[in-house]
């Protein structure tokens, strides 16, 4: 039956991917002591045509087998009924986020412990993945979902993968066929920007992270959750002039805050399969504050921006295949293009191209009023039910701005964008 062969690609999916350690931490009695599970997917990936050259990272007209590509470890070793190690290791060829290459460098996602006293909680500390959208625990998994990549319009809201730090979950069976599960995550983790301008690092701290979700008869899941995150940034050091006109060196250092909001829906009944997610970033700049060896006092400024995403996926199964149709939206509002009133700062003289004339003419790239809008097509065949192969076409038209600023690449205003892309997922 294909929905029974759908729900046995669930089942080991659910062992393998990175939730388990969620997820079947509350009954755990048939897993081994030790276990050391893989995933991977190799894809290729093509723009067929840009009409303004955008920057896609690692994809282009000549194609790469980098974008799409990733190799994991799942490693679990219980050492009681109560206390569980669990650790991830990954080897990508570009960046999610920023689709940037990384050439197959292995990164630690996961090493944690989980305490599980009973079947209603699970304690975990040490680096976790974080839950912050409805499949962003199980991004690496391609097995898990229907896309070759998850919808860059919502999930680039939240470039938040890993957390080092405390989390629980809470799971209370409300009936035989409705469950509920609800968590909280709280910790810090650095974020690498390369390309931004002027910016080094980024170390993503106090991020909280709370999640609530209804599960009916394993069919239909309804999802929310809410975050925040502080963004510390150093820049790289700056020329700037004092009043009296002397040259001295300053670095910037920033205080941003993000709060996420999404709420989201998967309806996976006999052969249709629905997924929908909004998801909605406030961003707040709280200060800049350069530190000039000057006579002139430090620059406090505020503004806020509204990113918002949302997608719809449908999908019908016909055997072993899968035809999917997937549009996905995100629009981005700045309410104070002047970015707080730094352009209104009256700056002393000389000052030709200076510290702060610097900072605006990179916040001026940056920070562009944005929309996009991307159409997906795509055909999955489950080869086993290990292994599903997957090709796609999608087209982007980029309104105005640039959604993905400085966070990866960026796409340029009135952009027309085609592209192709084919992946195997498996896991083992």
């Amino acid at each position: 039956m294909v929905f029974s062969s759908v729900k046995k690609n669930r089942y080991v999916f659910s062992l393998l991917s990175v939730c388990a350690a969620s997820a079947n931490a509350f009954a755990d009695d048939d897993i081994p002591q030790a276990q050391i599970n893989g995933f991977a997917t190799q894809g290729y990936s093509q723009v067929l045509s840009s009409t303004e050259n955008s920057n896609l990272g690692v994809m282009g007209k000549g194609g790469t087998f980098l974008r799409d590509s990733i190799f994991g470890l799942n490693l679990s070793y219980r050492y009681n009924d109560d206390i569980t190690f669990y650790g991830q290791l990954t080897a990508s060829g570009s960046d999610f986020f920023t689709g940037e290459e990384l050439n197959y460098e292995v990164q630690t996602d996961m090493i944690m412990l989980s305490y599980h006293p009973n079947d209603w909680l699970d304690v975990r500390i040490g680096r976790q993945i974080a839950p912050v959208w409805m499949v962003s625990e199980e991004i690496d998994v391609g097995l898990s979902y229907p896309w070759i990549r998850p919808p860059t319009e919502v999930y680039l809201l939240g470039p938040v993968k890993s957390i080092s730090g405390i989390g629980a979950d809470f799971r209370y069976n409300i009936t035989d066929d409705l469950l509920a599960t609800a968590g909280v995550r709280y910790g810090n983790t650095p974020y690498s920007v390369e390309g931004a301008p002027g910016h080094l690092a980024i170390d993503l701290s106090d991020a909280f992270i709370a999640y609530a979700s209804l599960d009916i008869n394993n069919s239909i899941k309804v999802r929310g959750a809410y975050g925040q995150v502080r963004v510390d940034s150093t820049t790289t050091p700056n020329l700037a002039f004092t009043s009296d006109g002397e040259e001295t060196l300053s670095s910037y250092t920033e205080y941003i805050t993000f709060r996420f909001y999404s709420a989201g829906v998967r309806a996976d009944v006999g052969n249709f399969l629905l997924i929908s997610e909004y998801a909605r970033s406030i961003e707040n700049f709280h200060s800049i504050s350069p530190t000039v060896a000057g006579d002139y006092p430090a620059i406090y400024s505020t503004q806020v921006a509204d990113y918002q995403g949302f997608y719809a996926t449908a999908g019908y199964r016909l055997s072993d295949f899968t035809p999917h149709i997937t549009y996905a939206m995100s629009h981005i509002q700045y309410r104070d293009m002047s970015y707080g009133g730094l352009a209104s700062i009256p700056l002393p003289a000389p000052y030709p191209d200076g510290l702060i004339g610097d900072v605006q003419a990179d916040l001026a790239s940056a920070i562009q009023p944005a929309e996009q809008h991307t159409m997906t097509l795509g055909l999955n065949y489950n080869i086993l039910p290990t292994i599903v192969l997957k090709g796609q076409y999608q087209y982007t038209k980029v309104v105005s701005g640039s959604p993905i600023l400085i966070l990866g690449p960026t796409l340029n205003a009135n952009d027309r964008i085609q592209s192709i892309s084919t992946a195997v997922s498996l896991v083992f």
